[in-house]
């Protein structure tokens, strides 16, 4: 089966246990249409996330570093550019290339077949970011899970969201918990 892969990123913030740093989603594209363009968004907060994009040659060598429980992970994304992935996505945060960080595979979730489109199978990854890491709050916000689950519960109009990415990766979890 066919699959878009990607990677979501989970940084925890080293300083403050349990806040993790979401970012603000760009808005969607206008669709040319007045009443509906009329509309305006409130912020989304998401997980960064970049494409995984297979690597021209399976041998080179990543400089990321990633642990996962289950060899076979680590075997599936050694075919992946994993080093532009992480940097694209430490890029929307506002983060420099994290070169110390420890990267721990958190799960991987796989979307259902149906609909238009090929499923796309999401990496959600881990790591601490580093104790100096600066943040610029129009892009990010540390945010613990019960800030992200008000979100998502008290919805309410012009207040801020938090996105799919967080629900999967972040909030099913926690609630298990």
């Amino acid at each position: 089966m066919d699959w878009k892969d990607e990677l979501a990123v989970i940084i925890k913030e080293p300083i403050q246990q349990g806040r993790v740093s979401p970012y603000k989603a760009n808005a969607p594209p206008k669709f040319n249409d007045p009443e509906y363009d009329s509309y305006q968004d409130s912020d989304l907060w998401d997980l960064p996330s970049a494409q995984l994009s297979l690597l021209d040659s399976p041998l080179s060598s990543s400089q990321v570093q990633i642990e996962a429980e289950d060899h076979s992970l680590l075997e599936f994304l050694s075919g992946f550019d994993l080093d532009s992935a992480i940097n694209q996505v430490l890029g929307q945060v506002g983060f420099q290339k994290a070169t110390k960080v420890k990267w721990n595979v958190s799960k991987v979730v796989e979307e259902p077949e149906f609909g238009p489109g090929v499923p796309v199978k999401t990496v959600y990854i881990v790591g601490e970011s580093e104790p100096n890491a600066a943040t610029s709050e129009d892009c990010c916000k540390w945010r613990n899970a019960k800030d992200c689950a008000d979100l998502l519960l008290e919805v309410k109009p012009h207040n801020d969201r938090v996105g799919p990415l967080v629900v999967v990766g972040l909030l099913n979890d926690s609630i298990g918990n």
